[in-house]
């Protein structure tokens, strides 16, 4: 009789319940004892609550086992070609960064040109002396071949470009004879002082990811590998201090204005050029050993070349002379502020 009454209820609810009870879940009996069992719960359809459901290929950047291979976003292997795991500190963001370049970003990364000046911009300057007129270390020399003793009879002449000490093939053949001298490299006729600005604007390229995924260590995300061209970096709006590990600083903005100056800086008058050699040789080692034809030391004055100098020159080497424009005499003072719009700093290893 209890049986019969169980069911009869359970009958008679149904049938008072109505639409009102459409919410309710799914019941099965397995047996009268059984109780009851909820159908369709969450997870793998016929698996226990909170199983995994694949939803297709892995997504590297969603922090979910997409595939259920119990592996999420970076730490399946599936996602090695096309991402990393980036070390970004609390507070800052992964970004690819190009500082003087502007390359094609990653894919699934959106680019932002922007002014750059690397460290914190602040103004820095140095001082150097240019020629005016001519240099002691650049130019010709003019050498002078002759049989008498001041070179300056029946003398055979020819230019000698500096060699930086390496042996060069002339450009014409000389055939030696008893004496020789080279004409002194004419040197400036004036330094003008000339202040560099260190650490100029350029023009960069930062790249960023709308979202990083998971499946790395503490303190990292899984963030797109870098295109060609580009710096593993972080970001983070503002002037700031790069954090530990991060020891390439640059200051940007989408925009800048640059006051920087730099003033103060002079130099002497030019000196003198002094010294310098050509040597000439009659084979392509520029060497004198061994039966090899060669008249070393050739300077500016006329001097008389060994008895047994009579060879035909084809190959040279000489050393420039010293002089010219020397160090400043004075220093750049640098001043002034460079500022950014929408300013950023941007951290590189």
């Amino acid at each position: 009789m209890g049986r019969v009454s169980f069911v009869l209820f359970i009958g008679l609810g149904l049938m008072v319940c109505g639409s009102a009870c459409s919410s309710l879940p799914d019941l099965r009996f397995d047996d009268l004892d059984g109780g009851l069992v909820v159908e369709g719960g969450p997870g793998t359809e016929g698996g226990p609550p909170g199983s995994c459901v694949p939803s297709g290929s892995e997504i590297c950047d969603d922090g979910i086992d997409n595939d259920c291979n119990g592996q999420t976003d970076c730490a399946d292997s599936k996602c090695d070609a096309g991402f990393r795991c980036a070390d970004v500190p609390t507070g800052w963001t992964a970004a690819d960064f190009a500082p003087s370049t502007t390359p094609t970003c990653s894919s699934g990364t959106t680019g932002t040109d922007l002014s750059i000046a690397a460290g914190d911009g602040a103004a820095s300057c140095t001082c150097t002396c240019a020629a005016a007129g001519g240099a002691c270390a650049n130019g010709n020399f003019t050498l002078n071949l002759s049989s008498e003793a001041t070179c300056g009879v029946a003398a055979t002449t020819g230019t000698v470009p500096k060699s930086g000490g390496n042996c060069t093939a002339l450009g014409a053949s000389f055939a030696v004879t008893t004496h020789a001298k080279i004409a002194p490299v004419v040197g400036p006729t004036s330094c003008t002082p000339t202040p560099v600005k260190v650490g100029p604007l350029t023009s960069g390229r930062l790249c960023q990811a709308p979202r990083f995924g998971g499946g790395c260590g503490a303190s990292q995300v899984c963030a797109p590998r870098p295109a060609t061209g580009f710096q593993d970096c972080i970001t983070k709006a503002g002037k700031n201090v790069c954090p530990s590990g991060f020891s390439k600083r640059s200051s940007a903005g989408s925009s800048a204005t640059d006051a920087r100056t730099c003033t103060g800086c002079t130099c002497a008058s030019p000196t003198a050029c002094a010294g310098g050699s050509v040597s000439l040789y009659g084979n392509t080692m520029c060497k004198t050993a061994g039966g090899n034809d060669g008249a070393e030391g050739i300077g500016s004055s006329c001097a008389a070349l060994a008895p047994d100098m009579a060879f035909t020159a084809t190959h040279y080497m000489a050393t420039p002379p010293t002089g010219g424009c020397g160090v400043p005499t004075a220093p750049a003072t640098a001043g002034g502020t460079l500022t950014f719009a929408n300013d950023r700093t941007v951290c590189c290893q």
